[in-house]
């Protein structure tokens, strides 16, 4: 597990620094919405009808982590 702040997928959100959002996880409605419902196990998935679905700060930690190239 590691921090977002050294994630690839962590983006700094322009109008909420240090904050931003995860270009990793699933967003929109795809696995909600999926009958049956197949998500795998280890994934995650945010509503998102208005663009700001999430938001974490750098310290977050997550299973889905990669390190910046």
């Amino acid at each position: 597990m590691g921090h977002c702040r050294d994630c690839k997928y962590f983006k700094v959100d322009k109008d909420r620094p240090p904050y931003g959002d995860c270009h990793r996880w699933n967003i929109g409605y795809g696995y909600a919405s999926a009958v049956p419902f197949e998500m795998p196990l280890n994934e995650v998935v945010v509503e998102d009808d208005e663009g700001w679905g999430m938001l974490m700060g750098p310290e977050f930690g997550c299973n889905l982590y990669e390190p910046k190239d």
